[in-house]
């Protein structure tokens, strides 16, 4: 049942950090046989042999699916339970992981989108609109929910956090 009272659930899904070891049936879903176009090692990488980085990527993404499907569970059983009528959902991550450049995983001293571009996902109660939302970086997580909950209360529909103009301002759109 509902709960009625005001509470805070956090859920830490380890996965997908290595080592992957998805469920059995998310395992070969990726054997496709695509392979992106393989792009020069940076000077500062480990070299790791593009077939290696390759093979690293679809473990990765089949652990992706996986915890994709369990969160659903999750999600659902929160919805179905009526939880989420009077719940914000707040969904993020660490970080991201690199297949390319001679690089696997995120320990390196190159920075890239692929690393430190996070996804954001806020779902309130009762919304029904979409709400866009820029991050410049995980640092501004906390502003944005907090401007982003203000926005919403007030009608917005966009929200966008720029750290050029200082990682606390937010402009609606």
């Amino acid at each position: 049942s509902a709960l009625h009272e005001p509470f805070i659930g956090y859920y830490h899904f380890w996965s997908p950090h290595e080592p992957y070891f998805p469920h059995r049936r998310f395992i070969g879903m990726f054997d496709d046989g695509w392979n992106p176009a393989p792009k020069p090692p940076h000077p500062l990488s480990s070299k790791a042999p593009v077939d290696e980085l390759n093979r690293a990527r679809r473990e990765y993404d089949e652990y992706v699916a996986n915890v994709d499907a369990e969160f659903g569970r999750l999600y659902h059983y929160l919805q179905d339970s009526g939880i989420l009528d009077n719940s914000y959902l707040i969904v993020t991550s660490d970080h991201g992981q690199m297949f390319e450049r001679g690089v696997n995983g995120h320990v390196t001293p190159l920075l890239s989108e692929a690393i430190i571009q996070v996804p954001l996902l806020i779902s309130a109660p009762g919304q029904s609109d979409r709400l866009e939302v820029h991050l410049s970086g995980a640092a501004n997580i906390h502003a944005t929910r907090v401007r982003g909950l203000d926005a919403q209360l007030s009608g917005a529909g966009n929200i966008e956090v720029d750290q050029i103009a200082g990682p606390l301002d937010a402009r609606v759109s």
